[in-house]
């Protein structure tokens, strides 16, 4: 447990400092954080103990569910309201857009092979609001640029996701011809997309509602003696 402790404090205090260091440059921190834990893994230092491929994706899921739950407690339905539509489409055809351009960079100027590059072009296709504004500095954009950029970083990941399955299949499966191949896709993914968007809602709308009905005893009302 000591030593546990003592490599968990050393990640703490790494992370505090790759975050401090990068908000001085312009860095984003996020990417200081990835190093380290790439440092701490198999591939590294090999301190830490490794991981199978199920563990990190359940933990990945756990993670993003975090992150998008914390980051949909801070927006406001005002402010979705207004910023959903430029957000949406970045985070559908913007995605797809820049999954376009770094694959064709990856493959060109990196040399990897197709599906690869495709693979690698789609994972770092979705932005993410936190690290755009790291890049910015301290520059403060407008209000609407803001809302926009933080409706789309929290809506932009389902699409990266399906992106990935389609290449996934496709390279387990084979493509097929090429325009019954897209028009599958193309129903798949309004399916997937009308599904969860229905579930979230719902889920949403009854979480709140549950939330304003439930009272619970928090411990700090009434008095002793």
């Amino acid at each position: 447990m000591e030593s546990f402790l003592l490599l968990m404090s050393a990640i703490l205090l790494a992370g505090v400092w790759a975050a401090r260091v990068g908000n001085r440059i312009g860095f984003p921190g996020l990417i200081g954080f990835v190093a380290i834990g790439v440092l701490l893994g198999p591939s590294g230092l090999a301190i830490t103990p490794h991981v199978s491929m199920s563990l990190a994706k359940s933990v990945g899921y756990v993670a993003l569910i975090l992150i998008l739950f914390e980051g949909g407690l801070h927006t406001s339905v005002t402010r979705v309201r207004q910023a959903w539509f430029p957000a949406l489409s970045l985070a559908t055809v913007g995605v797809l857009i820049s999954a376009a351009i770094m694959t064709l960079l990856a493959h060109y100027l990196l040399g990897l092979p197709r599906f690869l590059a495709a693979l690698f072009g789609v994972a770092v296709s979705s932005t993410d609001a936190a690290s755009v504004f790291s890049i910015l500095g301290g520059q403060s954009p407008n209000r609407r640029l803001v809302d926009v950029l933080e409706v789309e970083s929290g809506t932009n990941h389902p699409m990266a996701f399906f992106l990935t399955l389609v290449l996934i299949q496709w390279s387990l499966h084979g493509v097929g011809p090429f325009w019954p191949a897209t028009g599958y896709v193309a129903l798949t993914f309004a399916l997937q997309m009308a599904v969860g968007l229905l579930a979230g809602l719902g889920t949403g709308y009854l979480g709140s509602y549950t939330n304003q009905r439930i009272k619970l005893d928090t411990g700090s009302s009434g008095t002793i003696g």
